[in-house]
């Protein structure tokens, strides 16, 4: 499958991203650069909300999870394939199947920390897309929660 590819994309992504159903995942070496500029607090819970969750891998490596400690980690993802595999994961506390916008339901203003560095973004062409999914990640966060974008 990965033969039959004729095109890179223009922000970086490596070509077995496009041969997951064109799933464009977040370098996990940039996810780890940034876990130094994220200081989660020890002592309380951390909830931590990936709106496209992929593989897992990217929001467990920029907040440094690896056992089971005050970080929990919830996401989204519009794969079947994807959330029934990520869902197998110790570290990944629920994964749910759906377009984030509009087909989910998402607990509000509890979340610490939204990540969302993903090439999706920049896919969204609409500004309404973005709006709308900016829109659903701050209904989410906690007043002194913050947004990775």
């Amino acid at each position: 499958m990965i033969g039959e590819i004729r095109h890179e994309s223009r922000f970086s992504r490596g070509l077995a991203n496009h041969a997951k159903l064109g799933a464009y995942y977040t370098d996990v070496e940039h996810c780890m650069a940034m876990r130094k500029f994220l200081n989660f607090p020890q002592e309380e819970e951390v909830l931590c909300l990936e709106p496209s969750i992929g593989d897992g891998m990217a929001i467990k490596a920029a907040t440094g999870k690896k056992t089971d400690d005050n970080i929990h980690i919830f996401g989204v993802d519009l794969s079947q394939e994807a959330v029934e595999k990520v869902s197998q994961d110790p570290l990944i506390d629920n994964v749910l199947r759906g377009d984030f916008t509009k087909d989910v339901n998402i607990s509000q203003k509890v979340f610490s920390f939204i990540f969302q560095i993903h090439p999706i973004w920049r896919r969204m062409t609409k500004f309404g897309m973005r709006i709308s999914f900016w829109n659903g990640s701050a209904r989410c966060l906690k007043k002194t929660g913050f947004c990775s974008m």
